[in-house]
């Protein structure tokens, strides 16, 4: 062998030349794939056996033969690890955008700057942040990216590497704003405009920008990329248009402005899907429960129903789960609804739909905590459903909790407004523990703008006395203004609040006790009756009331307040003691719910509303550890690191044994740098958690490994 070779190469100096160049290149660039790994010993084993190598084939062949041999060799194998480091970068992607991380609607804002600051200077290489990508590390590949040369600022892969990095970290915004900044003349050839609309497409689905999303793929068939897949893909998402379009403007323009009619974009959807079979039937289940959501809005049943289950046969989806759902729901069948909308939520934790649907039947079924939860989950998921707002509203109305109710109806008012929305917002102004008659009054007047009905012309009427703080009404001028409505009993109660907060309890007394006598029930009016008695001097009763009033059920903390008072004014120390007590149980309650829809949101990802959660769960126990904790974790997870430690040091301040907080706090420092000091503060946290939990493994597991990659917030679930 060694003779035939030498031979045909013979003493060729030239060759003896390229051989040596490119095997000191390849050398140098093996060298540093292995030094990328940061594993020192295993560099020297594997410089050892290479230099074996071509030893044993020198021997064999011309030094120099063995040389280009194992050169080539050696370029095959970086190129290979690249392949599936890249294709590895590709599904940490397409995983997290699956998640569909989103934290209620981004800001218009698409500047890295935050995360620089963060990060800091570094002078690391840009072909690291390919490796950080792989391993799902995206804060340090943009530490690396952060630092590239121009030449490398100028390669698409640059731009598309930066908008991996922030798809990762939920920032679809930001990463839109790379892709956009790429070239024109970069996206002439098809492999570079396929990878930037893919990567935008993904980004406007998970902003809910479907109109944009489906420019993508019309961009992409133009150029005839991958039709059979992208005509599927213009299908599913003009379905998704077809079911937001009476949320989003947006949807609804592109639904109309280029096919004029719901039917004709209908028809449009059966095409895309038709032509996409031509090419294979890859996406056949799915093509078969898509047609069947656009048989179902041409209220075509049974055809639906039918495509649905052949779709089911083929393989189980969500998308037939939920319709199913959907459809059970309306023919009132709402245990089989309930079992279909359970079954989709466990195949896809958030299907917005199916969490829409629980949290209605679960109000329907006065179980509130559970429709407050699944609607919490429902907008965290697509923020622009207004009857989700409405619904937690509602429920924080049944608990009383006023001051809560007023967020979501305003944020059910900011997407639509509507009469009720306006009417119930004005009701909990007037009702919250420090009235706000004004913004009733304001609400009242918009709601009979929008609907003119008598109910809400009273309440115009209502507030409007109530509002006007400087002038004191004449027992003839409430008469007046209340003569419309004097002998209908659905307004005693108003009519007695009208009365007795102008200085005529006497007479508020006459109309609370109509009320009741026309609703025995009436906790309301009871309550109401107590506080005008208890103005005219006799505790007594209106104790009697207020304990009357709260056995209906009430949960109102004001009912328990009042409650307290009245056995103050009587003296009375062991009821006081009780009613103390039971008005901290409510308390405790209020701050148990709101810690509990908090840990739910923040179970999939959606780390601004359980902050928003834990902050009013404070509001309710101010010093409660577990709750502290959460609100540091949410907020470690919203890289909002002082804050974080600030909340997780007042947990400790709150209980000094308490090891989560310690834990996490290790975690903020590793997550704040990796300097001497950060490292120093991480492993005494982690070692005080340790002494204080001997079974919490994963402080021993953080203290032995202190990897970055390692770290998982641990929220206090009890």
């Amino acid at each position: 062998m060694k003779d035939v070779i030498h031979e045909l190469i013979g003493k060729n100096t030239l060759f003896d030349v390229l051989s040596s160049v490119f095997g000191f290149i390849s050398a140098v660039g093996w060298f540093i794939e292995c030094y990328e790994d940061d594993k020192k010993l295993q560099l020297l084993k594997k410089a050892a056996i290479l230099s074996a190598l071509v030893i044993i084939a020198g021997y064999v062949l011309e030094l120099s033969t063995s040389i280009g041999i194992i050169s080539l060799l050696v370029w095959l194998w970086i190129i290979e690890r690249r392949i599936k480091r890249g294709r590895k970068i590709e599904e940490n992607v397409e995983k997290e955008i699956q998640k569909g991380l989103k934290e209620g609607v981004p800001g218009p804002q698409a500047d890295e700057s935050d995360i620089s600051q963060i990060l800091g200077e570094t002078s690391n290489t840009f072909v690291n942040a390919g490796k950080c990508l792989a391993e799902n590390r995206p804060m340090e590949a943009v530490k690396y990216l952060n630092n590239c040369s121009a030449r490398q600022i100028g390669q698409v892969r640059y731009f598309t590497y930066y908008a991996d990095a922030f798809m990762m970290l939920g920032k679809y915004e930001w990463a839109l704003a790379k892709l956009n900044a790429v070239p024109a003349g970069k996206l002439k050839k098809k492999k570079s405009l396929k990878a930037v609309m893919r990567r935008k497409a993904s980004c406007y689905r998970n902003l809910n920008r479907y109109a944009d999303e489906l420019e993508c793929y019309d961009v992409l068939l133009k150029n005839n990329y991958h039709p059979e897949k992208y005509y599927y893909q213009r299908g599913r998402v003009k379905v998704r248009i077809l079911e937001v379009s009476p949320y989003i403007a947006s949807a609804n323009d592109a639904l109309h402005h280029a096919y004029g009619t719901e039917e004709s974009f209908i028809k449009s959807i059966f095409e895309d899907l038709d032509r996409a079979l031509q090419y294979g039937n890859e996406f056949g289940a799915e093509i078969l429960s898509y047609k069947g959501a656009c048989y179902f809005y041409q209220k075509k049943y049974k055809a639906a129903l039918e495509a649905f289950d052949q779709s089911q046969q083929q393989k189980s989806l969500a998308n037939n789960l939920v319709y199913l759902g959907i459809y059970h729901y309306q023919e009132k069948a709402f245990g089989q609804a309930k079992q279909y909308f359970t079954e989709c939520l466990d195949a896809e934790a958030d299907n917005d739909r199916a969490l829409f649907y629980m949290a209605q039947i679960c109000y329907q079924e006065k179980n509130y905590d559970g429709a407050m939860l699944y609607a919490s989950k429902a907008v965290s998921v697509f923020p622009y459903r207004d009857e989700c707002y409405w619904l937690q509203g509602m429920c924080y109305i049944e608990r009383f909790a006023y001051g809560d109710a007023i967020i979501y109806f305003s944020r059910a008012i900011e997407i639509k407004e509507k009469a009720d929305y306006y009417n119930q917002r004005a009701i909990c102004y007037a009702n919250k523990k420090e009235p706000e008659y004004g913004q009733a009054y304001k609400d009242a007047v918009r709601c009979q703008e929008l609907e003119d009905t008598k109910y809400h012309r009273f309440r115009v009427v209502f507030y409007k006395v109530k509002a006007d703080q400087n002038k004191k009404f004449t027992e003839e001028e409430i008469g007046s203004m209340a003569a419309p409505y004097a002998d209908d009993p659905r307004y005693f109660k108003f009519l007695g609040l009208m009365y007795a907060e102008n200085g005529y309890p006497e007479k508020g007394v006459g109309y609370y006790e109509k009320a009741i006598k026309f609703d025995s029930q009436d906790a309301r009016s009871r309550y109401n009756l107590a506080i005008a008695l208890r103005s005219l001097g006799d505790p007594q009763r209106a104790a009697k009331l207020a304990e009357e009033a709260i056995s209906f059920g009430v949960e109102d903390i004001r009912y328990f307040e009042l409650l307290l008072k009245c056995y103050r004014d009587l003296n009375d120390t062991a009821k006081e003691i009780e009613t103390q007590l039971r008005l901290s149980e409510r308390r405790s309650f209020y701050a148990k719910l709101n810690k509990k829809n908090g840990d739910e949101v923040y179970a999939i990802g959606k780390y601004e509303a359980a902050r928003s959660y834990y902050k009013t769960a404070l509001g309710y126990a101010e010093n409660s550890s577990p709750i502290l904790n959460n609100m540091g974790c949410a907020c470690c997870c919203l890289y909002q690191y002082d804050e974080a430690q600030s909340y997780l040091e007042k947990a400790i301040t709150s209980d000094s044994s308490y090891y989560l907080a310690y834990f996490n706090l290790g975690n903020c420092c590793l997550c704040m740098g990796d300097t001497a000091e950060e490292l120093r503060r991480a492993k005494e946290y982690f070692r005080k958690a340790q002494t204080l939990n001997p079974q919490f493994r994963q402080s021993s597991q953080m203290l032995e490994s202190m990897d970055r990659k390692n770290i998982r917030m641990a929220i206090d679930e009890t």
